[in-house]
Parts: C-alpha cells; sequence; structure tokens
C-alpha cells in the first residue's frame, strides 16, 4: 500500500507490506518542492514522483490524507 500526505511544499509517502495483523514499512520519504516554483510546476513535480514511486512498488492500493475540521469551519 502506498500512502499520501500531500501537500505543495511538502508531500509525505510511505510503502506498508503485509496483511491485517503485521504490516511492515518498506520504505518512505518526502518530497519537497520549492516556493519559488510556481504552482503547477510543483503539481507537476509531485505528479512525476508519484508515477515514480507506483512504477518502483506496483501498490495494490493507495490511500492519501485529508484534513477535515471539527465544528465550524473558518
Amino acid at each position: 500500500m502506498l500512502g499520501i500526505d500531500p501537500g505543495f511544499g511538502r508531500t509525505g509517502w510511505s510503502v506498508i507490506e503485509g496483511s491485517r495483523s503485521r504490516q511492515v514499512l518498506v520504505e518512505y520519504g518526502c518530497l519537497e518542492t520549492s516556493p519559488d516554483d510556481s504552482l503547477s510546476e510543483r503539481l507537476e513535480e509531485i505528479y512525476e514522483h508519484m508515477i515514480e514511486l507506483v512504477a518502483k512498488f506496483k501498490p495494490e492500493a493507495a490511500v492519501a490524507l485529508t484534513h477535515f475540521f471539527v465544528g465550524q469551519p473558518r
């Protein structure tokens, strides 16, 4: 499984293998993009990195963290 913690400045990722009862961390990392680059350049860099991870590890599933609000959003 490929886990992704999305962000424009930093995108964290991890690859986990195993079963429900036992998981093993295979590899993890963090891609940092430059704030000097345009948003489209940063998104392209993140996209290319994710494509490389999928090609390397061939995960059967992927999950991405999402942010949620408790109470009223600001």
